[in-house]
Order: structure tokens, then sequence, then C-alpha cells
């Protein structure tokens, strides 16, 4: 068995094959996915396994976004003339509960790794759900932003090494 990463298809992939705890992240990829994607708000990707392609593992979106630079914590806020930076937004992420664990670090490295193959932007920008979240993403370098307790960032640099090693 191979995992893969695939856009979002449904003539693929078999969306009632998707269940998870958090009706949000069940309902987004059911019933919002396809749309925010017709409509150039964001692109959806699947983790699937070679063998049964057609059964979602996990998934994760992408779209465009931006930041204001004065949330940025100051040893990485960047000399810029503009009131915001772009950002690559990991909007939604989530695991098959029928799924092993352990998945979501493959899915977010591969956000990470598609993200690098699109325009630049300054950080990977996502806001964690709970506390528990933000701990976690917090071990994989991600910081808060100044004034908020939930959108953390990990910049560009980061990014780059976590997928290159």
């Amino acid at each position: 068995m191979t995992l893969q990463i695939e856009h979002l298809n449904k003539s693929v992939h078999a969306l009632d094959s998707f269940s998870n705890e958090e009706e949000e992240i069940e309902h987004f990829l059911k019933l919002r996915a396809e749309i925010e994607y017709d409509q150039n708000l964001s692109e959806t990707h699947v983790l699937v396994n070679d063998e049964q392609r057609n059964i979602i593992l996990g998934y994760f979106t992408l779209s465009p976004n931006s930041i204001r630079v004065n949330k940025i914590p100051e040893g990485i806020r960047p000399n810029a003339p503009y009131p915001n930076v772009p950002t690559t937004l990991l909007g939604r992420m989530g695991r098959n509960k029928l799924a092993p664990k352990g998945l979501g670090i493959i899915l977010m490295k591969e956000a990470m790794r598609i993200s690098l193959n699109g325009i630049r932007f300054f950080a990977l920008e996502l806001h964690a759900k709970n506390d528990q979240l933000v701990k976690y993403y917090s071990r994989y370098g991600f910081m808060l932003l100044q004034g908020s307790n939930r959108p953390m960032i990990l910049p560009y640099q980061e990014v780059y090494d976590t997928v290159m090693n």
C-alpha cells in the first residue's frame, strides 16, 4: 500500500467514505469543497492509498491569504512597505476516523510541499481550533500571531527546510 495525495475528484473519491469526529470537517469535504474549488477560493487535496483510491483517508485545503505585518512576531517580521504580506492558508485538515493514527503529520507535510510549488509567500498560515492544536502545531515550529490565540504561522524558510529534509 502506497499513500498518495490527489486533488479531490468526486468521480473518483467516495465522499461518503469520509467520517470525522468534528462535523464541520466532514461537512466541508462533503458539501463545500467542490463549491469553493469552482469559485477559485481553495483547493482540496485528499490522501488515499493506491489500492483503494476511492477511500479518503484524510484531506486538507490550501488557499491564498494575507496577514497584517504588525501581527507577525518581532523576530521574523519582514521590513515590508505594505500593511499585509502574502500567506498560504492551510484552511481545513482532517483525518478519516477509520484511518490509522499518525496521518496528520503526513497531511501537514504534504500541504507544505504543495504550497512550495505555488507562488511565493511569507508564511504558511493556519487557525488552530483549540489549545491542544496550538500545542501540536507549535511542536512543528508554528508560532502564534501577536495579539491572537489561534492564528499561527510557519515562515517560508521553515516550510522549505521541513519539506527538503
